[in-house]
């Protein structure tokens, strides 16, 4: 049993150094408070540790974690009773100097605001495909349904944020 715990641990402790910094902007980006995504977060890995501690394997760690953090979010807004109309908010950029802060701020309020004006599921998969970086077939996992029709919704969706910046010009 000992070894088993040691196995567990190290999946667990290897998933949480890899991904909890990405689930966490996930959660933060569809929360917008800090506090709530670092909860949201927090309950993710508790989920997964009690997922592998039963022994039940995961296939794709990443995918899983994600679809463990998109049902949490719907499961907080369920509880608040209350969607905002933009749960997006801002990234804090940490780690960019303080010249550049001011320039990528300015893009991503543009980048946000042209966000605003697609669907909520555009604008879940353009996340999840270009800021956390997941493929398809990540992404397919999460939302359980094809790969190839992820890979159709995330055309149409840049599709339609390019018609919105073609206007924006």
């Amino acid at each position: 049993m000992e070894k088993n715990i040691k196995y567990i641990e190290n999946i667990f402790f290897d998933a949480h150094s890899m991904y909890a910094d990405a689930i966490f902007r996930y959660c933060y980006f569809k929360v917008g408070d800090r506090e709530v995504a670092k909860d949201i977060t927090q309950d993710v890995f508790v989920k997964i540790w009690e997922f592998l501690v039963k022994g039940e394997n995961i296939e794709n760690m990443k995918a899983y974690l994600y679809k463990v953090a998109h049902n949490a979010v719907i499961d907080f807004w369920r509880k608040s009773k209350s969607i905002p109309d933009s749960n997006l908010s801002p990234l804090v950029f940490e780690n960019a100097e303080a010249s550049e802060k001011t320039e990528l701020q300015a893009e991503y309020s543009v980048f946000l605001s042209m966000l605003k004006k697609i669907s909520e599921e555009d604008r879940d998969l353009i996340v999840m495909r270009y800021v956390e970086d997941m493929t398809p077939g990540e992404i397919a996992q999460v939302l359980g349904v094809r790969e190839n029709t992820i890979s159709v919704r995330i055309t149409r969706a840049v599709s339609r944020l390019r018609d919105i910046a073609d206007g924006n010009k």
